[in-house]
């Protein structure tokens, strides 16, 4: 299913993020990728050896600076 639907896993396990339907914030230097958090759960309410699958609507903000751009930046900035 995660294939089909071109999801790519990031470095959270049972999480995946839509890199196709990212919000780029250029601006900001940051993009937030939407997508979901699963998981296949068992329990005995329903009745014996039921399963579900849980799937959680995610967010994955990504820093396109590194550490060392931003502390150049930070210094130059207080150096004014």
């Amino acid at each position: 299913m995660v294939r089909a639907l071109k999801l790519q896993s990031l470095l959270v396990r049972n999480e995946v993020c839509d890199a196709e339907a990212l919000i780029d914030f250029s601006s900001f230097s940051f993009q937030m990728w939407p997508g979901y958090k699963f998981g296949i759960h068992h329990t005995n309410i329903a009745g014996p050896s039921e399963y579900f699958i849980k799937i959680k609507s995610v967010h994955q903000v990504i820093r396109l600076e590194n550490v060392l751009e931003k502390l150049l930046i930070i210094r130059e900035l207080s150096s004014e």
